[in-house]
């Protein structure tokens, strides 16, 4: 019977891929949320710190991108999180999240200690943030001008109290 040299390449390939972003630190994968559609802020990079996110940790995100636009100071960026049937919203001024005023170029967006205490239980989350302005003296809405997508989880294990144990 002849053994397919192929399979094990492929098996090793696929297994190889899926913890490719572990070794490679804690970037996070995204992708846009209207894919066809191009925003006028692009994301580079999404990081996640710490690396293993635990009921004792708190995460942080910091976005990189690009823009060509202006963004105004009436700005919002939403962040979304759910995972199966909990969802939260969250909603901060541009100029908490990021350096204004914002001209076209360069930018980073951070958020800090991003799950409550009530969050902080093992699950994976997934994370929607978008970025549109206000229509100045109106309350409508425009359009996005950012919208991506991506995960995060928080584990059952500390791993910072077994470094302390084993040190």
């Amino acid at each position: 019977m002849a053994i397919s040299h192929g399979q094990p390449l492929l098996l090793l390939l696929l297994v190889s891929t899926s913890f490719l972003p572990a070794a490679l630190g804690s970037s996070a994968g995204f992708i846009n949320c209207d894919r066809p559609f191009d925003y006028p802020v692009v994301v580079n990079t999404v990081d996640i710190s710490p690396d293993t996110i635990t009921r004792t940790t708190n995460a942080n995100i910091t976005i990189t991108g690009d823009t060509s636009i202006d963004i105004h100071n009436g700005t919002t960026v939403e962040l979304r999180l759910w995972s199966g049937l909990f969802e939260a919203i969250r909603t901060y001024p541009s100029c908490d999240i990021m350096a204004c005023p914002v001209k076209p170029g360069p930018i980073v967006l951070t958020f800090s200690n991003v799950f409550t205490q009530e969050e902080l239980i093992p699950r994976r989350y997934e994370f929607g943030i978008g970025i549109r302005g206000k229509d100045e003296g109106k309350l409508r809405y425009m359009p996005q001008i950012m919208c991506i997508e991506f995960f995060c989880s928080i584990s059952g294990r500390d791993t910072s109290l077994l470094r302390q144990v084993t040190e």
